[in-house]
């Protein structure tokens, strides 16, 4: 057993360039050009930003921008908000769409020099979603534009689990990104703490006037349930745990267990009882089984974290959301006791979830597609229930299979590696991330499927290209060793 100690020597971050700077200075325009410049105005910029991230070859500080705009921002950037109109009588397209076109353009323009290894798995999934079309217009989907214009937004963000492998192709790639990217889990949570205190979101206080429903229940004295930028925290998440694990040390360590009880902070401060476990699922199993820390190291970080919880309930601005919080945490004692409601605060397995698998069970091998039907009918809060109204028996146990093989070939690669392999950990932290996230998905709300908008499908996509990235590396080690054995 070994201990992860916050003070040994570590190389150092990257170097430091404007990079970041240029990042916050670019969703500080974005938000000024979408929310307080004319019509006319953020139009061109948005033009222009695309443009230049179409001349760029710096793919992850346009990904972690991107991901950003389409994620959420301090209350800015909601639902159709961050859009561009290009084709007059049917709707703006949100500017995330805008990117992966963009980003599928440049990757076929760039040699295939990389094939991840679930490729094959990949085109299953791929004829899948194209007999899922057709399926939904052989049950019935309208002929408007605006029908199938809903249709392709849904698919388009597809593209981009085959084109961030080829963009971005090296472990530098990802050790940059979450160099840019890791520091919105601090904004995540400031804007969390601002509005329990202040009872106003960032975005309101800096004159953007707009209704928020967890605003009102703050106001009404209920549990505040706010949570910004989901994908945010969850990719910084991973980052956090994926970099602990960096026998090279490509950031220090004592900042990426900030981020990560940054995270944490801010998942528990919007009292959703599923990323609370999630996440603590994915912090133990990597602590026991990839840091492998004493069993006191464990109780003493938990210690600390509770510490610190204790000191923030005694700020009255916090007291009543940490306390309803925990409360609301504890209702899922009586579901292990058997109340499917959890006292009447988990409503998606009481109602939501007989509904939707009724629907299921009158089309349960293949579902209804991408029909009328489903559009009608499906229900993202229960997430597995709902994959299997839209895809069948056949779709949920086809994605399943891709999500076992992805993580089953990094575990044969993990179990082959010496142990003092600098990959050998952070290959583990896939299965172990993952558990947590699942559970989230089938908790919290659908995070899964075979279709996306653009800020569910970024951190998927970031998830398992890294993983194609780090096993290729893996892979060339193996076959670099062989070699000098060999000679």
């Amino acid at each position: 057993m070994r201990t992860l100690v916050l003070e040994q020597p570590v190389d150092k971050a990257p170097a430091r360039d404007w990079g970041l700077l240029y990042l916050f200075g670019l969703i500080a325009a974005a938000a000024y050009a979408t929310y307080f410049a004319p019509k006319f105005a953020t139009n061109a910029f948005w033009v222009m930003v695309l443009g230049a991230y179409f001349y760029s070859k710096n793919e992850p500080l346009w990904l972690a921008f991107f991901l950003t705009i389409s994620d959420g921002f301090w209350g800015f950037f909601d639902n159709y908000e961050a859009v561009l109109s290009v084709i007059p009588g049917l709707p703006p397209i949100e500017i995330g769409h805008f990117y992966i076109i963009l980003a599928a353009v440049k990757a076929s323009r760039k040699p295939a020099n990389f094939h991840p290894f679930y490729n094959p798995m990949l085109i299953v999934l791929g004829s899948y979603v194209l007999f899922l079309v057709l399926q939904g217009y052989a049950i019935g989907l309208k002929g408007t534009i605006n029908a199938q214009f809903k249709m392709l937004k849904h698919i388009m963000p597809l593209l981009i689990f085959v084109s961030l492998p080829r963009l971005m192709d090296r472990m530098e790639d990802y050790r940059r990104f979450f160099y840019y990217f890791m520091p919105m889990a601090f904004t995540s949570l400031f804007a969390q703490l601002f509005t329990i205190s202040s009872g106003v979101t960032p975005a309101q206080a800096l004159g953007l006037h707009k209704e928020a429903w967890f605003i009102e229940n703050l106001k009404r004295g209920s549990t505040y349930r706010g949570f910004y930028s989901t994908g945010a925290v969850l990719i910084s998440f991973l980052g956090s745990l994926f970099y602990l694990a960096d026998k090279k040390g490509s950031f220090p360590r004592t900042y990426l267990v900030v981020v990560a009880i940054a995270n944490f902070f801010a998942a528990y401060l919007s009292a959703t009882r599923g990323w609370v476990v999630g996440f603590t699922l994915s912090m133990l199993l990597c602590m026991l089984f990839v840091y492998k820390l004493t069993p006191k190291y464990i109780f003493t970080t938990s210690a600390g974290f509770i510490a610190a919880l204790t000191a923030m309930s005694y700020i009255p601005a916090f007291e009543k959301q940490i306390t309803d919080a925990f409360e609301r945490i504890l209702t899922l004692q009586s579901l292990a006791g058997g109340d499917l409601s959890a006292g009447g605060t988990l409503i998606r397995l009481s109602t939501r979830s007989p509904i939707v698998l009724g629907y299921w069970k009158e089309s349960w091998l293949t579902g209804w597609g991408f029909s009328d039907f489903y559009f009608t009918h499906n229900d993202v809060h229960v997430a597995n229930q709902n994959i299997l109204m839209h895809s069948g028996i056949i779709g949920f146990t086809l994605l399943l299979a891709f999500f076992a093989y992805f993580l089953l070939r990094l575990w044969q690669a993990y179990k082959k590696l010496p142990k003092k392999h600098n990959l050998r950990d952070q290959l583990l932290v896939f299965p172990m991330f993952f558990i947590g996230w699942f559970f989230i998905h089938s908790t919290s709300g659908q995070l899964f499927g075979y279709y996306f908008e653009p800020d569910k499908a970024f951190p998927l996509a970031i998830f398992i290209s890294l993983g194609a990235v780090i096993y290729r590396q893996v892979q060339t080690d193996q076959e670099k060793a062989h070699k000098r054995n060999a000679s």
